[in-house]
């Protein structure tokens, strides 16, 4: 009876550390789109200020 009880915790334990590594991994890629995104802004502006400048002159 006792061991049944155990178990199922351990069952629990375990589903639940597959579902925060889910969620960090999740999260990981989540950042990494994010930074992506935020270099192709950054390079976006300055290829324009380039651009911009470059016609100033």
């Amino acid at each position: 009876m006792d061991t049944s009880s155990t178990s199922v915790t351990d069952d629990n334990q375990e589903t639940y550390r597959e579902v925060k590594k889910d969620q960090l991994n999740e999260d990981r890629v989540n950042v990494f789109v994010e930074l992506k995104l935020m270099i192709h802004k950054l390079k976006t502006l300055e290829d324009f200020r380039m651009t911009y400048y470059h016609h100033q002159i």
